[in-house]
């Protein structure tokens, strides 16, 4: 797992101790799940609402592409070794309709599902939160288990508003649900480790960018580790 703690990714020394660990343990699988803020529907609404508003959100928008380029890269870094990737965004979010992610969209499929029938609840009245997501994967089996995963409306859910308490702490109900509920983590790696010996199936048709590639030697030694989760902020 690398995290905020491990590296800031924005910076170069961030990004290098990055591909320091995958160039060590040659991870089967990379889960990346980008900051999706500045593409929601919360700031296309509100950029709209003063100019500074809108400097605000593109200026938080400038910021988050040279993650969303390092995706890009990372995915082309896992396809080119037939291992796979997967990137997790909510429904909604216009970081798909970026330049820079068509590398993604074209090495991946892509699979739209909701986080209720994995268990998302609230933490304390216990209904069910319809969190729509989508996942971007170039493993096959990945996508054929989420495509089925849709609402089949025999529950209510509680609305996505309001805060929580989670630990003495506040938090927006729309960051509790940015959290992946048990029962999808628990899947997800499942399905994950019983594709380790199934192959990424694409053709490899881009080339990784030189200012990435140029922080390690990229080697073909077996893979010592089967996952690697990416929190990119």
């Amino acid at each position: 797992r690398f995290t905020r703690a491990d590296g800031d990714l924005a910076t170069v020394e961030g990004r290098r101790k990055l591909w320091n660990i995958i160039d060590q343990y040659q991870p089967l699988n990379i889960w990346v799940a980008p900051e999706c803020g500045p593409w929601g529907g919360w700031s296309r609404l509100n950029q709209y609402k003063s100019v500074k508003l809108f400097d605000h959100v593109q200026r938080l928008r400038k910021q988050e592409l040279q993650h969303v380029e390092l995706c890009a890269a990372l995915c082309q870094f896992q396809v080119k070794r037939s291992r796979h990737f997967h990137l997790e965004q909510p429904n909604g979010s216009t970081m798909p309709q970026l330049d820079c992610f068509q590398p993604i969209h074209q090495l991946t499929q892509r699979a739209s599902f909701d986080m209720c029938t994995f268990g998302l609840k609230h933490p304390f009245s216990k209904r069910f939160m319809r969190k729509s997501s989508q996942v971007f994967s170039t493993d096959p089996f990945m996508i054929q288990q989420l495509i089925p995963a849709r609402c089949d409306k025999s529950h209510e859910h509680q609305q996505i508003e309001g805060s929580v308490s989670i630990h003495g702490q506040r938090m927006s109900l729309t960051k509790f649900c940015a959290l992946y509920c048990p029962g999808f983590a628990r899947k997800v790696a499942s399905w994950m480790l019983r594709s380790l010996n199934k192959p990424a199936q694409v053709n490899m048709k881009m080339h990784l960018p030189t200012s990435e590639v140029d922080f390690l030697s990229i080697p073909t030694n077996v893979s010592k580790f089967p996952i690697l989760l990416i929190l990119i902020h």
